[in-house]
């Protein structure tokens, strides 16, 4: 699981990580800490409460708090044969 926080604070280093992210160069961003976990807890501290996320492709709603876990074997992948026939050899 990657986890992407963003540090930037002034408004200027927010327009800086934007137009980065606009660019596919966000990983190169100096207000960009990348963690890597297999959980991980997320919780808002904010009078809105319209969060949302985008989770393996979908757009969610966020609650509070959120966990957030990677499970694995919980996903079935069809591959064509020719692929599977390959990756046995």
């Amino acid at each position: 699981l990657g986890v992407y926080v963003t540090v930037a604070k002034q408004r200027a280093e927010l327009v800086k990580f934007f137009f980065n992210v606009a660019r596919g160069k966000w990983r190169d961003n100096e207000h960009v800490e990348i963690h890597q976990t297999n959980r991980t807890v997320l919780k808002i501290h904010s009078s809105s409460r319209k969060f949302r996320a985008v989770m393996d492709g979908e757009l969610v709603r966020l609650d509070r708090e959120t966990v957030i876990e990677i499970q694995p074997g919980a996903l079935n992948v069809l591959v064509p044969a020719s692929a599977a026939q390959s990756r046995a050899a």
